[in-house]
């Protein structure tokens, strides 16, 4: 059976405690059983590396700095991308990116 449609996000919310990443872990135990690539990321780095994945700063290359405008910040992230090209093919080919603590 051949379905046509997806869904294009997913947002788990609720209070501490509400069981948000066992929820984030178990889905993504399952896409990873059907083949997907995932990876788990987080905003502060010991959840990150709790999960067995990066620091979103690292996945992506966005600059600490926070007297840097929104777009400068962008601007050095792609740049950053497009000179390591392992990650920007990594990015380019995954199919699930799990956020936890946003």
């Amino acid at each position: 059976m051949f379905h046509n449609s997806f869904t294009k996000s997913i947002g788990i919310h609720g209070y501490a405690g509400f069981v948000k990443s066992f929820i984030m872990q178990y889905v993504m135990l399952y896409a990873l059983s059907q083949g997907l690539l995932c990876i788990p990321t987080a905003m502060m780095s010991r959840r990150s590396v709790f999960l067995g994945g990066k620091h979103i700063h690292i996945l992506f290359g966005i600059p600490a700095d926070r007297y840097l405008s929104p777009h400068r910040m962008a601007e050095i992230a792609i740049t950053k991308l497009l000179r390591d090209p392992k990650k920007l093919n990594l990015l380019k080919a995954l199919d699930c990116l799990f956020l936890d603590e946003i």
